[in-house]
């Protein structure tokens, strides 16, 4: 299928009102935050200028991946999604990856077992994921060359990335194909050599089931 592409200057003003579109309809809306830049601006801007028109008592926010680290660490997904959405609106559903103790990967996993409506194959069903593109393709936290690309049996695991020393606690892509909306957002001129070859079929973020990508007009030349 041909990836849906929405183009817009800025970015935001193609992705809030589709985000806003979604939440209209009528239930809880259960969403997973990538880290990175670019998701953080999109809830900055939710959780000010649109503070009014966003249903945060149906929201429940989950996290796409976590740095293994404590919350109040500079790299922090946490601290960042704490920051710029939480301090503003203290009241909202949000559950976070306590990537920092051992047994992370699998208490996230049960947690959303737990939370999550299922589809037919039983896997849990987010509203939305929103993700960003690395510049080795990367999405989530599924580096190329990575155990965690090959899962299938797991929705939530620690990825060890070797290529930056570390390790991860990531969604793997059986919980990311079961979202009901799977969107990138992406901006930057640096992005547009690694947009083109994920289109061409290249890299981990390929893997990711009829996204939508809503970029800026630099991404795309």
């Amino acid at each position: 299928m041909t990836p849906r592409v929405h183009v817009g200057t800025p970015y935001t003003s193609v992705l809030v009102p589709r985000f806003l579109e979604v939440l209209k309809e009528p239930g809880p809306k259960r969403v997973a935050l990538s880290g990175g830049r670019t998701p953080r601006e999109l809830f900055s801007l939710l959780a000010t200028d649109y503070r009014d028109r966003v249903p945060w008592d149906r929201l429940a926010l989950f996290q796409v991946d976590e740095r293994c680290v404590p919350p109040d660490h500079a790299d922090s997904n946490w601290r960042h999604i704490r920051e710029t959405i939480l301090d503003v609106v203290p009241d909202v559903e949000a559950h976070r990856m306590r990537a920092e103790e051992p047994g992370a990967a699998d208490d996230y996993d049960v947690l959303l077992r737990q939370l999550l409506p299922r589809d037919a194959a039983g896997v849990p069903v987010f509203d939305i994921v929103l993700l960003g593109l690395g510049p080795d393709g990367h999405t989530a936290s599924l580096f190329p060359d990575t155990e965690a690309l090959t899962v299938t049996d797991r929705f939530v695991v620690r990825n060890a990335v070797p290529q930056l020393d570390t390790e991860r606690i990531t969604l793997t892509y059986p919980a990311l194909n079961a979202a009901r909306h799977r969107w990138f957002i992406l901006r930057g001129a640096d992005r547009r050599r690694v947009f083109e070859e994920v289109r061409a079929g290249q890299h981990p973020a390929v893997c990711i089931r009829d996204p939508e990508w809503f970029v800026e007009p630099d991404v795309v030349g």
